[in-house]
């Protein structure tokens, strides 16, 4: 059951493309109350979830994105040459 209230969605989005992939099984929030609980818990019971790989590394590759994109527009000048 992820949080979605007001306008957080990022659980919610997350959890959809979760259970699409057939990682886990959702239970809406909104269709959330006693029967359905238990009727998710029971099924859950016989889930088997399928086995997808996952990149957590998300803050580091953006990390690296954005030095690569910097790196590319910005060169930095050429060390100045003092005369002797």
């Amino acid at each position: 059951v992820p949080y979605a209230e007001g306008r957080e969605d990022e659980q919610m989005n997350r959890a959809e493309r979760l259970a699409d992939l057939g990682a886990l099984r959702l239970l809406v929030p909104s269709r959330l109350d006693g029967n359905s609980l238990a009727e998710a818990v029971r099924e859950g019971l016989l889930f088997q979830p399928n086995s997808c790989k996952l990149d957590l590394s998300g803050a580091t590759n953006t990390a690296e994105l954005i030095r690569q994109l910097t790196h590319a527009r910005y060169s930095p000048p050429a060390p100045l040459e003092l005369a002797a």
